[in-house]
């Protein structure tokens, strides 16, 4: 702008900082730079929208927790106790925690003669909400005559937020990615999109994680098995056909042929992941003066966190639990009882939380 009003007349001289004539210049060149950058804003964040919108590849909605609860009776019963669709079940509450409450997703009976049945539940608030450690849902809204006893042997930790930006970036890329068909990364893109919902379209159990092994590993050619997961206990077989049906294709209610992910004239077969609980004993040493009570929900949190990061076929790392504990501020040393070592699953096993014990003596 300078350059320009200085070549068209040769009055005005002062174009120095601080200068009349160019303060004037500035306040309009600043105002046209805000413009720009609204304009630019604006475009940057119509390019993905518009992307998603064409593929409609809308948010993930929240996800519900959801996992295996056991329901026992003591003594055998002599006739059938029906555990009834939609019985509620909760977490025990305090001052600081509210319960959480769950509902069973099916009818279950512990048939007389048997003393305990395992039935599906998901939280009945979507979110992270509901995730919760093993043996901690043991509470019965209703009185359910001749049960004695209700608890989850592992830990519910598939509840999930609505799906995020970034995670929609990252989930859109990989999608990309699967539309060459057939290939692992698609096929594993396919299983992951299967999920479950009840009548109000929440999701109540979805696949969060999928491996394909295949030739040669299998010695079979022409097959595949694809193992899922659902973040909790393997995964129902009602999920385990959802997926079956996604990864072969199908025809939808209104005669729509809907693509599958795998190559023509490949047999595939969905198979739920097997978990194998890993149990955790560690005795911490605190700074002086640090609040070990503090700690030990540090630490515990720490240890919850890292293995219920670990996938499919993913080996637990000692070294690295013990990196994560170590970087508490606060913790001295640790010692761990179990595990000592690491720990390799198979291809189709999740390695889990089982019981979890942490002293701050």
């Amino acid at each position: 702008m300078i350059t320009w009003f200085a070549g068209i007349q040769r009055t005005i001289t002062d174009f120095v900082i601080g200068g009349k004539t160019r303060s004037k210049l500035e306040s309009v060149a600043v105002e046209m730079e805000s413009q720009d950058f609204q304009i630019y804003r604006a475009i940057k964040k119509a390019i993905p929208v518009s992307i998603y919108q064409a593929f409609k590849f809308t948010l993930l909605a929240a996800v519900r927790a959801s996992g295996l609860v056991t329901i026992t009776a003591s003594p055998a019963p002599t006739q059938d106790i029906l555990i009834p669709k939609g019985t509620q079940l909760a977490t025990i509450g305090s001052n600081m925690v509210a319960e959480k409450i769950y509902a069973t997703t099916a009818d279950a009976i512990i048939p007389a003669g048997e003393t305990s049945v395992s039935v599906q539940v998901a939280c009945v608030t979507a979110g992270t909400i509901g995730n919760t450690g093993p043996n901690t849902i043991i509470v019965s809204k209703s009185t359910i005559a001749g049960v004695t006893g209700i608890t989850n042997a592992a830990g519910l930790s598939n509840g999930a937020e609505i799906e995020t930006e970034d995670a929609r970036r990252v989930r859109f890329t990989q999608y990309i990615s699967s539309l060459t068909r057939g290939i692992d990364a698609a096929i594993e893109y396919g299983a992951r999109s299967a999920y479950l919902a009840d009548i109000t379209g929440a999701i109540t159990e979805q696949v969060t994680a999928a491996l394909v092994v295949g030739p040669p590993s299998d010695g079979a050619a022409g097959a595949f098995t694809c193992y899922i997961y659902n973040g909790s206990g393997g995964a129902r077989s009602d999920l385990v056909a959802k997926t079956q049906q996604i990864i072969d294709g199908y025809t939808d209610p209104s005669g729509n042929k809907i693509s599958g992910f795998k190559a023509a004239g490949i047999v595939a077969t969905i198979t739920a992941a097997t978990t194998s609980a890993l149990n955790v004993t560690a005795s911490v040493v605190a700074a002086a003066g640090a609040d070990k009570t503090a700690i030990q929900t540090q630490v515990e949190a720490a240890i919850s966190s890292y293995i219920q990061s670990l996938g499919l076929g993913q080996e637990y790392i000692h070294n690295e639990l013990i990196e994560r504990v170590m970087a508490i501020p606060g913790v001295v040393d640790v010692t761990f009882t179990t595990p000592t070592a690491n720990s390799t699953p198979t291809a189709s096993q999740v390695i889990i939380l089982g019981s979890l014990t942490v002293t701050v003596p």
